[in-house]
């Protein structure tokens, strides 16, 4: 942390330290870092709430790999329902992959239309087509309530064979 924030020869500063992010003067102490951020959660990491914040404790919080590699300058997001997340955290909660979002976000898709409007394969299936699981096993899924219920992240599980 102080290396990429005041060191110039350090391979990070050009985005921490470059960008005017600093550490706030209570924390040149690491008694009182470590007082105020108390003791290191195993396989949590620092991570600062707004990204473009200064590193002091009520910008700081300690975070799993995945919710910091979102917390990023180059994360966007999306606004859907009253609710904010990266375009990533909707592909995994609606069960698209992130190249369709963004396909269709960049495609002149509405952000309710790109959240809500079901994958081809998805759709041919819920025509009444068969559905072959991974294994071998193949059902068929005349409805989409029946799909969603059954398969909520359909991409990951199953493919779709005509």
């Amino acid at each position: 942390m102080r290396a990429r924030c005041k060191n110039k020869n350090d391979a990070s500063y050009k985005y921490y330290g470059e960008r005017g992010i600093t550490i706030g003067a209570e924390w040149s102490d690491s008694k009182v870092f470590f007082s105020d951020m108390s003791n290191v959660p195993a396989g949590l990491s620092l991570d600062r709430i707004v990204t473009n914040g200064n590193y002091r404790k009520s910008n700081c919080r300690w975070t799993e790999p995945t919710q910091q590699t979102r917390n990023k300058t180059n994360t966007s997001w999306l606004i859907y329902d009253g609710e904010t997340l990266s375009i990533k955290a909707w592909a995994e909660r609606i069960g698209l992959t992130v190249s369709a979002v963004w396909w269709r976000i960049n495609n002149g898709w509405s952000v309710e239309r790109s959240l809500t409007t079901p994958s081809m394969a998805s759709r041919n299936v819920w025509r009444g087509k068969r559905l072959h699981l991974t294994s071998g096993t193949a059902l068929q899924i005349p409805t989409a309530r029946n799909l969603i219920t059954m398969y909520k992240n359909y991409d990951k599980m199953c493919r779709y064979q005509a």
